[in-house]
């Protein structure tokens, strides 16, 4: 799994990077349709997007990953936004050895985030969101207000 994470300090601004596999996202009906089919309960993003909110948790609480997820939705790089219960059930579904085995597609493209929070406020300040491959990146600006 191609995920990589960074952490800066300034003042009082934390700068973080996130950088993630875009296959899950530029995937993602192809991907929950193939799960939904044997299950139950209809799920409502892939599995794999699990080990996205997994990255995310490690550095973020619950409700700032609600408000990452709005964006990335604002600027449809996801479909729709979990809510704060279906984050924390699926983070408690996911344990270290499936986010280490996670399978590998392939995917030349990259998903990358740099976060700038307030650590003041406890405020995502900015979000820089970069959709690259080999050719182009795609590039999001989001401020916070």
């Amino acid at each position: 799994m191609n995920r990589r994470t960074t952490k800066e300090n300034n003042g009082n601004l934390k700068t973080y990077h996130i950088v993630f596999p875009y296959y899950v996202f530029e995937n993602w009906f192809e991907l929950l349709s193939e799960e939904n089919k044997e299950r139950k309960k209809i799920l409502k993003a892939p599995l794999e997007f699990d080990f996205f909110l997994k990255s995310l948790a490690e550095y973020f609480p619950y409700r700032q990953i609600e408000e990452i997820l709005r964006i990335l939705a604002e600027y449809k790089i996801i479909p729709y936004v979990l809510d704060y219960t279906t984050i924390w059930k699926r983070l408690q579904n996911v344990n270290n050895k499936q986010a280490m085995n996670m399978p590998r597609k392939k995917s030349n493209k990259l998903l990358k985030l740099t976060l700038v929070l307030d650590k003041g406020k406890n405020k995502i300040v900015s979000v820089q969101i970069n959709i690259e491959d080999k050719n182009n990146v795609v590039s999001f600006t989001y401020s916070g207000a």
